[in-house]
């Protein structure tokens, strides 16, 4: 289990104002934040986020990502990252995507490894999440074809 989630964090509603600072960040492309969408039922189901841009000399970011508790185990975050891991490599010019996840998280552990993420480490007290410090997995994902710009 990770963070909890208020019962309006999945509806639009509650993104609309949220919507206006994520486009500010994603026009001075500091963060790119993707909402996931249930394709027949137009529900949310989910977020991915790309935040802590750092480009010249790291050319790295970090991966966040939520998901309704109905929609795990379905694919939803495999696909969703099968799409946006691509663009944050090929038009953002990332070199590298950190990613984290709980020790006893292991649906996120199984989509990280399925996209390709190799554990770096473990750190101790890493995110406070619900009120309390928890250790977390270091994983990171490298661009095979990264090009200087």
């Amino acid at each position: 289990m990770g963070a909890k989630r208020d019962a309006g964090f999945f509806q639009v509603d509650t993104w609309a104002s949220k919507l206006l600072k994520l486009e500010e960040l994603h026009r001075l492309g500091l963060a790119y934040y993707c909402l996931i969408f249930d394709a027949d039922t137009k529900e949310m189901k989910g977020t991915v986020s790309f935040s802590n841009l750092v480009r010249f000399p790291f050319h790295s970011c970090n991966l966040g990502y939520s998901l309704a508790e109905d929609a795990q185990g379905q694919g939803y975050m495999r696909r969703a990252l099968s799409m946006a891991i691509p663009y944050m490599f090929e038009y953002q010019n990332m070199h590298r995507i950190a990613a984290s996840y709980m020790p006893h998280n292991k649906r996120s552990e199984a989509v990280l490894e399925n996209m390709g993420f190799e554990r770096e480490g473990f750190a101790k007290d890493y995110l406070l999440i619900n009120g309390k410090w928890e250790d977390h997995i270091l994983t990171s994902l490298h661009n095979p074809n990264w090009k200087q710009a």
